[in-house]
């Protein structure tokens, strides 16, 4: 391992065993304000794990660039109605739900959805968890 700073470390492509973490985050891509769909979304998993998205339309999502096959990659997203609500999420058909059945989305105005979604084969299939609705 190279210490690059005090706050930083350089695997050089590496992997890190047996770590204990005092203090951990991760990338929220669309930041702390969230940041608008439009009518597709590709949640690229190299930009980050966790996602605050605004439907503003009913969006067709698509996900991208998960670890290969035999790494586990996952995501959190949440999800949060636009000031006028109603707005759809059409999932890509990679995704598995438990029991084949589509998690329904909260619809009202300003609420939050989470869901997490994981992948073990490259993305071939993402299991879906919807893990929180209708928060406000």
């Amino acid at each position: 391992m190279t210490k690059i700073s005090s706050a930083r470390f350089d695997l050089e492509g590496g992997r890190l065993d047996n770590a204990v973490l005092k203090r951990y985050g991760e990338t929220l891509v669309g930041g702390a304000s969230g940041t608008n769909t439009g009518s597709a979304y590709t949640v690229n998993v190299a930009n980050g794990n966790a996602f605050f998205l605004i439907l503003n339309a009913d969006c067709t999502f698509t996900f991208s660039n998960p670890s290969a096959s035999g790494t586990a990659c996952y995501f959190t997203l949440i999800l949060k109605q636009d000031s006028t609500g109603g707005r759809l999420a059409y999932w890509p058909g990679t995704v598995a739900w438990s029991g084949d059945v589509l998690p329904i989305l909260s619809t009202g105005a300003s609420t939050y959805d989470v869901f997490a979604f994981l992948t073990t084969n490259g993305g071939s299939t993402w299991w879906g968890f919807p893990s929180g609705a209708s928060y406000v």
